[in-house]
Parts: structure tokens; C-alpha cells; sequence
């Protein structure tokens, strides 16, 4: 007959007060668990048993959003928008988190912007083209150049800086060696229409590539 195994029972040690305090200050002033166990440093069943402890009530996760004042509102937008903050930066300056910032956003009209890794956007990217992309700032004199992630290639924002008024649709800019990522304005030949792949303006006689379209006499 094989012995019993003996079980020892190994009693948890209660959370200093006052660092259940701080936990207890900063739940209320964010109520997202994952982020007060971080601040912390604890795990986020540790934070749920303190509250369950201090009978603090836990934010449902789908419940309403807290109402903001106009101010706030204004306050976020300028944040994001022209501040360039990022949705959980610009949430800490009124106390609110992610989700309601988003939502804050959505029902002002403004857009939320590519982001790259922890939250953080990037201004210049590579596309599945190859392209770069720039984000553009929504007050900026080419901002109807954008598209709906608020980003603009960058080789025709070097053009259209260069022309001082935004391009149309039809107008093309190209690269004239080739290398997608070489947006110097010397290097951008604009055209209308389709330029094709691996092709360029060049002068048959001389082969300049300083070309432009000139009136008919």
C-alpha cells in the first residue's frame, strides 16, 4: 500500500496596507487592472484579491464610458491629434483609459493613426510597395493629400512642397534612378498619367533628365 502524500499547506502573505492603499489610489484613478498591477509590480490576480478585499466594485469591462466635459474632450484631441501623444499618454492627462480615448476620437471626427510597436506611431514608413509614407499633420497646408490613416508618400509631398499646391490625382511623380526610397526633389520627375515601371523623361539628344513640357508655337 503506497504512503499518502502529504500536502503542506503554505499560508499567503498579506499585502502590506499601504501598498494596497496605492493600489486602491491607483485603480480609481485608472481602473484597469493590468495597468495598476505594472505600475505596481504584482500580479493582476493579486490587485483583483486587494479590491475584493477593500470592497472595491471592479469596472465591468463592456460597461458605459466615462462622460468627459467638453474641456477633456478638447484636452484629448489636441493631445493626439496635434501633440502627437500617443492614445494612452493622452489618456493619463484626464485619468482615462485607452477605450475612451478611442471613443473620444471617433465622435469628434478624428481618425486614430497607424502605430507601431508599444502604441508608439511611427512618422515614416515603408509600404508593401516599397514607398515611404510620412504622416501628415491634419492642419497642414497639403493635408488633402492624405489618405485615410492620415499618411501621405512622401515622394509626392516633396513635389507638391516643391510646386506649393497639392497634386491631383492624375499627376504622377516618378523616381528618375529607379530607387524608391531616394525622394530627393532631383531625383522626381511629376507627369500625367501612368509613367510605367522602370522607365524616365530623358532628353534623346544631350540625355539630361532635366525635362519639362513646354506650349505648342
Amino acid at each position: 500500500m503506497r504512503p499518502r502524500r502529504m500536502i503542506q499547506c503554505v499560508s499567503m502573505r498579506r499585502t502590506p496596507p499601504e501598498i494596497e492603499d496605492r493600489v486602491i489610489s491607483l485603480y480609481r484613478h485608472r481602473p484597469d487592472r493590468q495597468w495598476v498591477a505594472a505600475e505596481v509590480g504584482m500580479a493582476p490576480s493579486t490587485v483583483a484579491r486587494i479590491l475584493s478585499r477593500r470592497n472595491v466594485v471592479p469596472r465591468k469591462s463592456r460597461g458605459p464610458l466615462p462622460r468627459l466635459t467638453c474641456d477633456e474632450e478638447r484636452r484629448l484631441c489636441q493631445a493626439y491629434c496635434d501633440e502627437n501623444l500617443s492614445m494612452e499618454a493622452a489618456g493619463r492627462l484626464v485619468g482615462v483609459t485607452t477605450p475612451t480615448v478611442r471613443a473620444v476620437l471617433a465622435r469628434n471626427g478624428s481618425k486614430s493613426r497607424g502605430r507601431g510597436r508599444r502604441g508608439r506611431r511611427k512618422d515614416r514608413t515603408i509600404n508593401s510597395q516599397g514607398y515611404v509614407t510620412l504622416w501628415l499633420a491634419p492642419d497642414d497646408p497639403l493635408a488633402g493629400m492624405r489618405n485615410s490613416d492620415g499618411r501621405v508618400l512622401e515622394h509626392r509631398l516633396v513635389m507638391a512642397r516643391q510646386l506649393d499646391r497639392p497634386l491631383t490625382d492624375k499627376e504622377q511623380v516618378h523616381h528618375r534612378n529607379g530607387i524608391k526610397t531616394d525622394n530627393r526633389f532631383e531625383n522626381l520627375q511629376v507627369r500625367h498619367g501612368s509613367h510605367g515601371a522602370g522607365a524616365a523623361f530623358q532628353c534623346r539628344q544631350c540625355g539630361s533628365l532635366d525635362v519639362e513640357a513646354i506650349p505648342i508655337r
